[in-house]
């Protein structure tokens, strides 16, 4: 028989050379573990809005719930990213329709002044309230400016149900740091998968 000495960060121990490699990338600094999710910050709307129609306008949310980073400014309304990373956009708006027809409507993201993401699509009934809300995913970086917008093709809109019903929330699903990969580890399945984000 023989023995072998205790695997450490410098010596591979009874494992192999590549063995030891392998086991260097699930740890090292390589490759770390994503951070826990953070809500950045949660907006709403307490005041009417009317819009035009044929046309993506600028939507006005006033109320700050919370703001972790401090990234939203109520006098544009902006939000201006402070960490790069992984986001979730959630958003819902209400409108009275006060024409007698139905119209579709769509909730946008742009980003940097420019259309990225539609995280909704819905629409408003006859002389009475409807909605639009939806979510998704964006890469962000530092620096980048979100503002948010309603498309519709018709016009007598108004938008003033309140904040439980008017709302955009930001939420910072991982950091990214500059690094391309991470490694997540999914305990319920007791395995480990490496997700490109980047």
């Amino acid at each position: 028989s023989h023995e072998h000495e205790n695997a450490t960060q410098s010596k591979a121990g009874f494992m192999s050379p590549s063995d030891k490699t392998k086991l260097d990338g699930l740890t090292g600094g390589s490759n770390p573990p994503p951070t826990e999710t953070k809500t950045n910050l949660y907006v709403a709307s307490t005041t009417e809005q009317s819009f035009p129609g044929a046309a993506a306008v600028k939507i006005k949310f006033n109320t700050v719930l919370y703001d972790d980073n401090k990234e939203y400014n109520t006098t544009n309304s902006a939000v201006t990213i402070k960490k790069a990373g992984l986001y979730q956009v959630n958003g819902m708006v209400e409108f009275r329709n006060n024409e007698d027809k139905e119209c579709r409507l769509f909730l946008q993201v742009y980003k940097n002044g420019t259309e990225t993401l539609a995280i909704g699509v819905g629409s408003a009934f006859p002389i009475v309230f409807g909605g639009v809300g939806g979510s998704g995913f964006m890469k962000l970086n530092a620096g980048d400016v979100l503002t948010f917008y309603l498309w519709t093709a018709r016009q007598g809109l108004t938008r003033g149900r309140g904040a439980a019903y008017e709302y955009i929330q930001v939420l910072r699903i991982m950091e990214t740091g500059g690094v391309t990969w991470q490694r997540l580890e999914r305990t319920l399945l007791g395995n480990t998968k490496t997700v490109r984000i980047g």
